[in-house]
């Protein structure tokens, strides 16, 4: 069987374009997630783009997200070019979603999709122990474990997950994805916080 009959065949079964679609959409979902979580990390954490008298300073990012990653003290260069792999396969899917339907979805999405979730789960983290629990008075006096910190918008990606996804196996994969990256990055750094 050729390659084409093959896509075609891939394409037609309505399972399979359901759960390609399904996919796709929660990766460009969960990128746009990102990108607001970045930004609004830092405008209110951080106030990048802001000077010392609060008056829209000079970056050397047109990006207001790049802008961001590059001044959040928190965030290395690694994470950047983490970003940099995550955003160009959203892009990828955003504009070429016909084509990849048809053709099969890029082999890289599982892993793009871990590298997405490992940095919305840091973002997110480090802006509730450094930003949201200093300056909410039901934490005063209690010392917060940052590993069992969940954040909302990894709850909100397990719930679309799913919803879109079902209970089968693509839905338990991503389900899995969206649990095993904030487990694992929290239990990484609760280890570091021990030494």
């Amino acid at each position: 069987m050729n390659r084409l009959h093959e896509d075609s065949e891939s394409f037609l079964d309505r399972e399979i374009l359901g759960t390609n679609l399904a996919k796709a959409s929660l990766y460009i979902v969960a990128f746009e997630m990102l990108k607001s979580v970045i930004t609004e990390h830092g405008r209110s954490f951080y106030s990048v783009g802001l000077d010392e008298n609060g008056q829209q300073a000079p970056s050397r990012d047109k990006s207001e997200v790049y802008a961001a990653l590059r001044e959040s003290p928190a965030l290395s260069d690694d994470d950047v070019v983490s970003f940099d792999r995550v955003k160009k396969l959203r892009n990828t899917l955003a504009h070429e979603l016909p084509n990849k339907l048809i053709t099969g979805l890029p082999a890289e999405l599982a892993e793009r999709f871990s590298e997405l979730l490992e940095l919305l789960d840091k973002i997110e983290r480090l802006r509730s122990v450094n930003a949201e629990v200093p300056t909410d008075p039901q934490f005063d006096g209690q010392e917060i474990d940052e590993a069992g910190i969940l954040p909302g918008s990894i709850i909100a990606l397990r719930v679309i997950a799913g919803a879109v996804l079902g209970t089968g196996e693509p839905a338990k994969f991503y389900i899995e994805e969206l649990l095993k990256g904030a487990n694992a990055k929290r239990a990484q750094n609760s280890d570091k916080t021990k030494r």
